[in-house]
């Protein structure tokens, strides 16, 4: 088996979320994510946030600001 503790990421997904902002606290706080890049408006939405865990990264930016990921993100329940 291939040592993948400090390859880079296969994978990245990209999510949404209505409440960028307390996405990235929860998974900072309760999952033990480390934000390594935020980026926001100057209203506070996240424009593009970065967060890894082990040799996985996640991105994450706030629903409804256009573009082609809020235009085929599903709206959840």
């Amino acid at each position: 088996m291939t040592d993948t503790s400090t390859a880079s990421p296969a994978v990245s997904p990209a999510l949404l979320y209505d409440d960028a902002q307390a996405a990235i606290r929860q998974l900072t706080e309760a999952f033990g994510f480390v934000r390594t890049a935020l980026y926001e408006s100057e209203d506070g939405t996240v424009l593009h946030a970065e967060l890894v865990y082990g040799n996985g990264l996640v991105m994450i930016g706030s629903r409804g600001r256009g573009g082609v990921f809020g235009t085929y993100a599903p709206k959840g329940p």
